[in-house]
């Protein structure tokens, strides 16, 4: 299958081309849009389309080490998006500006890159983000490429969307309201549980499941209102696809892809990191497949209390 560099046949366009076009991009923040600069381009040539996805776990455990670990598979599977949770800045240490680099490092193929903050966590040490990076360039007319974020609703301790939208297609990155840690987390012996901190205009909801009903209603409301949204939404979702709060997914039609459980690692028990795609995404796609990986130790050491997982398609 042939595809565009790195544009999907089919998925985002009709004709073998890659669009190089310097422009401004914006990112929406709710109430009001904000204005950014363009990042670089990057060609890319894939013979299928992966999008990948993995919750890094903060700066525990010397996260540099894990960070490059991680770095060396990307550039193996060169996935066209990247979504990371758990971004964190703090400590005289920043995640959000050393990750492109180490990436890159890698050899990764990092054309674009964005972050936007969550919340503050782990008893204020960090201000924790999620992270997109991506293949495609953002150097291309507001038409055919804008970046979109956002804060969602129902939770005290702030959550948020990122991600970008190619042309008719979105591609959104998540991370939702989580429950307390695990026993079974090999990291939980070195941090404590994050303090929740209100966030303004928004009531701390203690049950975790509703705001995570919340948020998904939002993002249902959002990005598959109608028969034409061609949508990818990605990440943790600290829920599985069988819960309750999934229902908004599953009522327009969205279909689910989670490899299993994927955490707490070394003995993951839930099965919270995967992805839904609209009824307009799936039709532009013929087959679809999804994995884990990174759920083994490296050196005798795990990359983060998730696995990894990354989702292959090939367009029709």
């Amino acid at each position: 299958m042939k595809y565009c560099a790195p544009a999907i046949k089919n998925l985002l366009c009709k004709s073998f081309i890659t669009l190089v076009i310097p422009v401004c991009v914006v990112i929406s923040t709710g109430a009001s849009v904000v204005t950014l600069a363009p990042s670089s381009f990057a060609e890319a040539s894939n013979p299928s389309i992966k999008f990948a996805s993995m919750n890094l776990h903060c700066q525990f455990d010397d996260w540099r080490w894990r960070l490059a670990q991680v770095g060396q598979w990307l550039a193996q599977t060169q996935p066209a998006v990247v979504f990371f949770q758990e971004v964190c800045d703090g400590q005289g240490q920043s995640m959000t500006s050393e990750i492109p680099q180490i990436l890159k490092a890698a050899g990764y193929r990092l054309s674009s890159s964005k972050s936007l903050f969550a919340h503050d966590a782990w008893d204020g040490k960090y201000k924790e983000f999620i992270l997109v990076a991506t293949l495609y360039s953002d150097q291309q007319s507001q038409s055919n490429f804008q970046w979109i974020g956002g804060a969602l609703p129902g939770s005290g301790m702030r959550r948020v969307f990122l991600g970008f939208k190619l042309k008719d297609t979105s591609f959104i990155g998540v991370h939702l309201t989580s429950d307390p840690p695990s026993a079974d987390d090999p990291f939980t012996d070195h941090v404590q549980p994050p303090t929740i901190a209100p966030s303004p205009n928004q009531s701390f909801d203690p049950s975790t499941q509703q705001a995570r009903t919340d948020q998904i209603n939002y993002l249902a409301a959002h990005f598959a209102n109608d028969q034409n949204s061609s949508t990818l939404i990605m990440g943790d979702f600290n829920s599985t696809p069988g819960e309750p709060e999934q229902t908004a997914f599953q009522s327009h039609s969205m279909r689910s892809y989670f490899p299993g459980p994927t955490e707490p690692l070394p003995h993951p028990k839930s099965a919270i990191d995967g992805a839904w795609l609209t009824p307009a995404f799936a039709k532009k796609i013929s087959t679809a497949h999804i994995e884990k990986a990174l759920d083994n130790p490296i050196q005798g050491r795990y990359l983060s209390d998730h696995a990894a997982v990354i989702l292959t398609v090939e367009s029709r």
